[in-house]
């Protein structure tokens, strides 16, 4: 992996942000790659980049070359959360696939703990730009299910977190499991609020992942 750290330039400040692109990605000027929008969680914030480097999804990354899509990490501001970015990260987003080589049906989402919060949030605010999304240790209102009744999903929640209590997901999972077929959950017996390797360790994630188009 290339990994290429950045600022985004807003009116008012700029986000730091990593990219991280396949070896391939250079060599092969017309292919278009998957990207995934990871979220970090809230003791992430601020403006140390080098925080994000080896945490989450990026940890895989630091184990080999052969990943074959680009991962998006933007670095929430200290003062801030996901709900309050979500247009400012939207905007880096459309930057992303204006200027890099990225197959629009398949931009997917993931986060963890704040940005578990984050990606339930941005998947139901902005549909049909999502083609999947992993929420890890987050939470969301049961009330605004039918959001997301159309997109793919797979949540994790370790059912001992004593952060954002395990019924924050079970909830979301039980409002949607009738009128989403799409969803699927993995709840860890006996784990706390640290889970993100149950997921992003795992080939079968990014398989199942990278198995969702957006009919565009």
């Amino acid at each position: 992996m290339i990994v290429q750290d950045e600022k985004f330039a807003l009116p008012s400040k700029s986000i730091n942000y990593l990219l991280a692109l396949p070896e391939a990605y250079e060599q092969d000027g017309a292919a278009e790659w998957p990207l995934i929008l990871f979220l970090h969680g809230s003791n992430r914030r601020g403006d140390d980049i080098a925080l994000l480097r080896d945490y989450g999804l990026n940890t895989r990354l630091q184990h080999g070359n052969g990943q074959p899509f680009l991962v998006l990490t933007p670095q929430c501001p200290g003062d801030s959360s996901w709900t309050d970015e979500l247009e400012n990260i939207m905007l880096l987003v459309d930057d992303i696939l204006d200027h890099y080589s990225v197959d629009r049906k398949c931009v997917y989402l993931t986060g963890f703990s704040m940005g578990g919060h984050g990606a339930w949030y941005y998947a139901a605010h902005k549909p049909g730009l999502f083609a999947a999304v992993s929420p890890l240790s987050g939470w969301f209102n049961p009330d605004q299910a039918e959001l997301l009744k159309d997109i793919p999903i797979w949540a994790f929640h370790g059912d001992a977190d004593d952060v954002v209590p395990f019924e924050r997901t079970h909830e979301m999972i039980e409002a949607l499991k009738d009128m989403n077929p799409q969803i699927r959950f993995t709840p860890i017996p006996g784990e706390g609020h640290r889970i993100m390797h149950y997921a992003y360790d795992q080939d079968e994630w990014i398989e199942w992942m990278l198995s969702h188009k957006l009919k565009i």
